[in-house]
Order: C-alpha cells, then structure tokens, then sequence
C-alpha cells in the first residue's frame, strides 16, 4: 500500500544551484518521481527575492546522471564534476558542468543535453565546449528537424544534399592580392622497369656566384682595408655555396636511405608505408637526428604515387603483441590510418561503424590499437564519429 501511495508523487533530486536572471537570482533543482526510474520529469526555479516559483516540465537525465557523463569522458584524469547549471542552449536544455582536479582547479568544462544524454561536450575553455557541443547537436538530427518542421525524412535529405553543395565562404575564391606558392619537389625517384633513379633539381637551390670583379681587385694593389673587407665578403659567399651543396648532398643520401628503407613504398604505395623515424635515419647517415629535421623541413619528394613532404617518409610504428619483429616494424600510424580509412569507405553508410567496432576489425587483421587511438586516427583524417557518418 505504501507503494502504490507514492504513484505520481514527485520529490526534488540531490543537490541544487543558482541561476542569474534579469538581475534577479533564482535556485533551481531538479525534479523526479518517488517511484520512478533514475531520470528527472522536470525542473523547480525559485525565485530569492520575490519568491516566486516556476515549474518546466522537462524529461532528461539527472543530475547526478549528467556528473557522471561527464566525467566519464575524461575517465583518464580522474576529474571530479560539480553540480551543474541549467542552461539553455540552441534551445535545447543543457547542463553545464566544470571538472575539476583533486587540487579543487578547474581543468574542462562539459555540456551534457537533458534530453538527449548521449550528447557530451568536453572542452578546456567555455567557448570551445559550447562550440564542440553545438557541432554535436548539429549532427546527423534529420529525423529530429522532419519532426520539427512537419515534413518527409525524404525532404529533409534533399534539403541537406543541397546545404552541402553550398560554399559556407562564398568569398574565399576572390584573388587576395598574394603571389600563389606552387610546390617545386627537391628530389625525384623515377621508376623503370628494373631499377630506381634519383634526380636531384639544382633548380630548386639559389644559385650563388662570386663576380669576378672582385677576385681580380685582390691581386692589384687595392689597399689593406679593402683587401681585409673583400676577403672577409668572399668567405662569406664560399660558406653560403659549401652549405648549399652539403643540404644538397644530405638530401639526396637521406633519399638514398628512403629508398632502401621504403622500397616497398615506393613500388607499392602508400599501403606498405614501414614504420621509420628520424632517429634510425640519423644513425644510417652518422649525423645528429637534429640535422635530419632540420633538412627535411619544407622540403618535397616526387615519386610514381604523388608529391609528399619528406617528413611523410618518417612515421612512429606501433607495437603489436603478436608477430615477428618484422611486423612490428612494418606498422606504422600511416598505414593504419589507410585501413582505418578503407574500413569506413566499405561500411554500410546506414549503419556505420563504431569507434569500437572499428577497433575490434582491426584486431581482427592483427591491429591492436586502443579505440583512444582510433579516434585519434579518425579525427586527424576529418572523418566524423559514426552519428556523423550515418545516412538515412
């Protein structure tokens, strides 16, 4: 009997906080039914001054609910969340949360949608949690606005295709004024039928010539301090010439170190790109690993697949538990980045891939990475998560 004495009896959550309205000060709380699952029905706001009190009736998670998202998101760094506020967001019910460290210090800020609690934004500022949460609730909610606006998914998706076609920058094409820089490669790697040729362009390298007006000057009588300024000049332009050719010369062995190391690469592709870093280029050319970065930097190599910025050459592998060390050496981030990418190019475009599921293929082929690193992977690809990639 007591139990069926609390049907339809509310009760007010644990915990509360305050809003700032119109120069008035309000205290909300959530509100949930006594017998109920764990999700609220709606919200109180009371007003300090003039004690007026209002009800919305809003169905969502609670708070406590939403704390726990939150921090979940940032699992790894042991985070604490506070009591949220109740904000309103793009119209949408939203709690905004601060993480804080065990010294008390705020590090993140989250947003958690009431309704939709699946929806989290993590951000280190205020502005980049806002932003990250307003690109989530803009994701893939075309069943969402069909309702809303009273129309066909069918409509909707139209509507859509058309948005996309659409140049967000209309002026972006307009000349600037500035001279465009086109991409002159430093170093070409021609493929014949037996062998591999490097070619190096000397006409990517200024060239730099002493007049010989000035040598001759030095063997007249021209005096001490216009000899002493003359000679210090050509030492100068020597120097310049001799650096020059070395960053000549250290490009063309390191493409000689590409080619023995990538040679796959360069006869299959971008899929047999090996694991190799500047480090283990260094000590195959007896320099300091300081030398190759520094002789890398803005420089380009041409071969049969494209044009590629020699850093692309080098790329951190990745230890797996299973296989011989050869496999080990052969996994590099590049190339799990192509299967990744491969992967979601065949999924069903209805039903995409999770992070997970993604994660869990790869093992299947012998890639065990954590599904953090699959994020990683995919963001730094531009591709979306699968709510983002899903079509209707």
């Amino acid at each position: 009997n007591s139990i069926l004495s609390q049907k339809d009896c509310l009760k007010t959550t644990d915990g509360y906080n305050y809003l700032a309205l119109d120069d008035d000060v309000w205290m909300y709380t959530g509100v949930t039914s006594v017998n109920g699952d764990q999700s609220n029905v709606g919200f109180v706001l009371s007003n300090q001054r003039t004690m007026e009190t209002k009800y919305y009736k809003v169905e969502g998670a609670t708070e406590a609910s939403a704390m726990s998202s939150a921090e979940g998101q940032v699992q790894n760094l042991k985070y604490k969340a506070t009591f949220p506020l109740l904000l309103n967001i793009s119209d949408e019910p939203t709690y905004f949360i601060a993480l804080k460290d065990d010294a008390g210090l705020v590090k993140k800020y989250a947003m958690v949608n009431v309704q939709k609690y699946q929806i989290v934004a993590i951000g280190d500022s205020v502005s980049q949690c806002e932003e990250n949460y307003l690109e989530l609730l803009g994701k893939n909610q075309l069943p969402a606005i069909a309702k809303k606006m009273k129309i066909s998914l069918e409509q909707v998706k139209k509507a859509a295709e058309n948005i996309k076609k659409l140049n967000p920058r209309p002026a972006q094409g307009f000349d600037s004024g500035g001279m465009m820089r086109y991409i002159v490669p430093d170093v070409t790697i021609v493929k014949f039928q037996d062998r591999f040729e490097i070619l190096q362009n000397s006409y990517a390298y200024p060239g730099i010539q002493i007049n010989q007006e000035y040598l001759q000057m030095l063997e007249t009588d021209c005096g001490k301090e216009a000899r002493e300024y003359l000679n210090g000049k050509i030492h100068q332009a020597r120097q310049v010439q001799e650096a020059i050719e070395k960053r000549g010369f250290m490009l063309l062995n390191l493409a000689k170190c590409l080619m023995e190391v990538q040679g796959d690469f360069f006869l299959y592709g971008p899929k047999s790109l090996r694991s190799f870093m500047m480090k283990e280029a260094a000590e195959r050319l007896s320099v300091h690993e300081s030398t190759i970065s520094r002789a890398v930097k803005g420089k380009y190599l041409q071969c049969s697949w494209g044009v590629y910025p020699f850093s692309y050459f080098f790329s951190r592998g990745l230890k797996q538990p299973s296989g011989n060390l050869q496999e080990k050496e052969d996994m590099s981030a590049v190339r799990i980045q192509q299967r990744l990418k491969e992967l979601m190019e065949e999924e069903d475009k209805y039903a995409p891939y999770s992070d997970q599921q993604l994660k869990e293929r790869l093992e299947q082929e012998g890639i065990v990475i954590s599904r953090r690193t699959v994020v990683k992977y995919r963001e730094a690809m531009g591709i979306s998560n699968s709510r983002g990639r899903k079509q209707f």
